[in-house]
């Protein structure tokens, strides 16, 4: 669906056109950051002209089941400077029904629900502060 390979360094990294996807797998390769930060995803449902980041648009879930309102979906939770990889996996994209999204690593706060039952048509990868200064991010869609 889409990638991003580092020339200058960025606040966001947008993917559009996503409406035909039902799942998107998305992998982080050694992207660093201008300071430390945690990578972060936020979703569009307006082709990206703006971004969910309300407190309940995003709905984090711990290890032992609570759920906590959230503004973004993080990729981890850890916050460097230094490269870091990661993956996410953002389900049921383009129903009518709220969106699941799970990050490869199984640790507290990384998994959420999306409440939204609009579509989602776009996605922003950002660093939570600071810019992305290297670095890959590939999107693939089904």
């Amino acid at each position: 669906a889409g990638s991003w390979t580092y020339s200058s360094d960025v606040a966001n990294v947008d993917f559009t056109g996503l409406g035909s996807y039902n799942e998107l797998a998305i992998l982080l390769r050694n992207v660093t950051g201008s300071a430390a930060n945690i990578r972060q995803l936020l979703v569009s449902t307006d082709g990206g002209s703006s971004s969910l980041n309300a407190s309940g648009d995003y709905v984090a879930i711990d290890s032992s089941g609570i759920e906590t309102n959230d503004t973004v979906c993080s990729f981890h939770n850890t916050s460097s400077a230094l490269a870091r990889t990661a993956w996410g996996l953002l389900r049921m994209i383009n129903l009518a029904t709220p969106k699941l999204w799970h990050s490869g690593f199984p640790t507290t706060n990384l998994v959420a629900i999306i409440p939204t039952t609009t579509a989602i048509n776009a996605i922003r990868v950002r660093p939570h502060t600071g810019n992305f200064t290297g670095g890959s991010i590939y999107v693939w869609g089904r």
